[in-house]
């Protein structure tokens, strides 16, 4: 913790990724299409703000939970057979893992395995975080709640990522 808001320095080194995971209730009465998205996530690298940033939040009527910045700076989005869309009206939980080292990114959504991205940036650290919602100018009538919000700079890789790395609940963080 920094005793102000600079916008500088070095953020920090995760060669093994970070693991975030969330709660949120989300409530619209519309879809998120021609133009108009909803981002509940915001990671990047760059502590001055000068790179791209990663955001996680739904952009189409699939209501389906994507990764934005990643597919128009050379990077890959791959979504899982059967990836559900994001429920309205009720808790949901989200974790993401991140590793700028990879250039690798999982999300999983109520412990379901949901997609996988690549990307590419040019500095590893890892130095600002959002949360909440960040929309396009159009968004009228949202309701979002966020809740237990927990995140944790892994010690090793993490290898099985059909399994959600819920850390601290499903998977033991110390022996």
């Amino acid at each position: 913790m920094v005793p102000a808001y600079t916008n500088k320095g070095v953020g920090i080194d995760a060669p093994y990724g970070v693991v975030n995971t969330y709660w949120s209730w989300l409530e619209t009465p519309y879809s998120f299409v021609n133009g108009r998205w909803f981002s509940f996530w915001t990671v990047n690298n760059s502590c001055d703000w000068s790179d791209n940033v990663i955001t996680l939040g739904l952009e189409d009527a699939s209501f389906k939970l994507t990764p934005a910045h990643i597919k128009n700076t050379g990077g890959t989005v791959s979504f899982s057979a059967g990836a559900p869309a994001f429920p309205l009206g009720k808790w949901v939980r989200t974790t993401i893992y991140i590793n700028y080292h990879t250039g690798v990114m999982h999300v999983w959504q109520d412990g379901k395995d949901l997609l996988h991205a690549t990307f590419s940036r040019p500095s590893k650290q890892i130095c600002q975080w959002h949360w909440g919602a960040y929309a396009s100018k159009d968004n009228t009538n949202v309701v979002l709640y966020e809740d237990d919000n927990s995140i944790w700079k892994l010690g090793e890789p993490w290898t099985d990522f059909k399994v959600e790395p819920y850390l601290g609940v499903s998977h033991a963080i110390c022996p």
